[in-house]
């Protein structure tokens, strides 16, 4: 990895965790309230009516990622749609947040133990980098 990279990375894990904590403008705090965080994922991803079914692989993934982190589902939420923005917006790089959930529970190493990682927020920015990184 050469240097420029390593900083373009650097550059990009500290965004991350500056950011993760902003709300987001496009949603507001009443429309939010009003639906499921599962369904505000869906959303996000572009499926305005989604099916039960649908919403449950959001709060399966969210349901492991939430075992293994003392981060809640809503911090969880809102750092992966976050991931998924700057990954977008900086990088070009466009995932669902589904996918990025995903990728997210498997970046949890075999083995783990609930409660293990305290916090996410540096698995996700690690994860990010390597997405970068392959991409």
């Amino acid at each position: 990895m050469n240097c420029k990279t390593f900083l373009k990375l650097s550059y990009l894990t500290f965004f991350i965790l500056l950011t993760f904590g902003l709300v987001f403008p496009d949603i507001t705090y009443s429309q939010a309230s009003q639906r499921s965080l599962e369904e505000n994922l869906a959303r996000i991803d572009g499926d305005y009516n989604p099916s039960y079914s649908k919403i449950a692989k959001y709060s399966k993934e969210l349901d492991s990622l939430e075992n293994y982190c003392s981060d809640d589902r809503e911090m969880i939420s809102d750092m992966t749609v976050k991931a998924q923005q700057i990954l977008k917006n900086r990088e070009g790089i466009e995932l669902t947040t589904l996918k990025l959930l995903n990728e997210f529970n498997d970046a949890i190493p075999e083995g783990a133990k609930p409660g293990e990682y305290g916090k996410c927020s540096s698995i996700l920015a690690s994860l990010m980098a390597i997405i970068v990184r392959n991409n």
